[in-house]
Order: C-alpha cells, then sequence, then structure tokens
C-alpha cells in the first residue's frame, strides 16, 4: 500500500507539471526563458541537477521554464516562514524531509509529496535543506516573498 501512495504520489506530481507548463504554454505568448517539450525524470534527479548554494546562502534557486502564467523552478536549501501575496505554488519535493510550515500548523514532508501553498498562505522548512520543484502561477514577482516572523 505504502508503495501505490508513493507512486501515487510521484504520478500526481508529475501531471501537476506537465499540466501548469502545458496551460502556461498555452496561453503565453513568448517565454521569458525559452524552453519547449521536455521530460523531467523526477526519480533520477540527484543533487547535481539542482543549483549550488551560494556562501552564506540558505537557498538557491534554478528557473527552468516561465512565462507570464506560471513557472518552474527548482530550489535547493532550507527557506524561512514566508508567503506570496500574488502567486499560487506547488512543491514537489525530491529530497530531503522535515517539518514544513503551511498555514498556522507544521506538517511532517519528505520525498514524494506534492505541497500545495494558496497564494497568502505562510509557508517554509527553515530547519532542513531539501531539493523541490517548484510550480508557481502567475510567476512569482521579485518582491513578492513576505518574511514571516
Amino acid at each position: 500500500m505504502k508503495n501505490f501512495l508513493v507512486r501515487l504520489s510521484a504520478i500526481t506530481a508529475v501531471a501537476t507539471i506537465a499540466f501548469v507548463a502545458g496551460l502556461s504554454a498555452g496561453r503565453a505568448q513568448a517565454p521569458s526563458i525559452g524552453w519547449g517539450p521536455a521530460v523531467i525524470h523526477v526519480g533520477q534527479m540527484t543533487a547535481a541537477d539542482f543549483p549550488p548554494k551560494a556562501p552564506n546562502a540558505t537557498v538557491a534557486v534554478k528557473m527552468v521554464a516561465v512565462t507570464d502564467t506560471g513557472a518552474i523552478q527548482l530550489q535547493y536549501g532550507h527557506v524561512a516562514k514566508h508567503y506570496h501575496a500574488n502567486a499560487n505554488e506547488a512543491q514537489y519535493i525530491v529530497q530531503g524531509s522535515g517539518m514544513f510550515w503551511l498555514g498556522d500548523k507544521q506538517v511532517k514532508v519528505g520525498p514524494g509529496d506534492l505541497i500545495l501553498i494558496p497564494k497568502g498562505t505562510t509557508h517554509g522548512m527553515p530547519d532542513s535543506d531539501y531539493m523541490a520543484i517548484a510550480i508557481k502561477s502567475p510567476p512569482q514577482a521579485p518582491d513578492d516573498a513576505h518574511p514571516v516572523p
């Protein structure tokens, strides 16, 4: 049963990524970052696929694709509690585990988990490094990360 749930989570995450990417590509006039049809083999990803953290940084982000309706990025590190006022987010945890802030509670997450974060929802994993694929719709504006104590 556990293997079934793990596979179901992985399939759901990949389907979500494909759906958002397809929706974004279908609506966009021209992407800001060139990209085309692609397959991301999530189960085969390693640390080398993720961006390295700069000295003294807590998180590193690598943009995979962005259009005016959505963005897909790879994240590595630990993220302080914050919220986005104007962007919805889904995170698929590839590697790492810990307690993830989601709203006003903490939830244990690990590889294979898909976290849905509506805009305005406090979230973050400040105490553990993790690798995730993040999907944001619309793309997060540079000033739309609001720290939460």
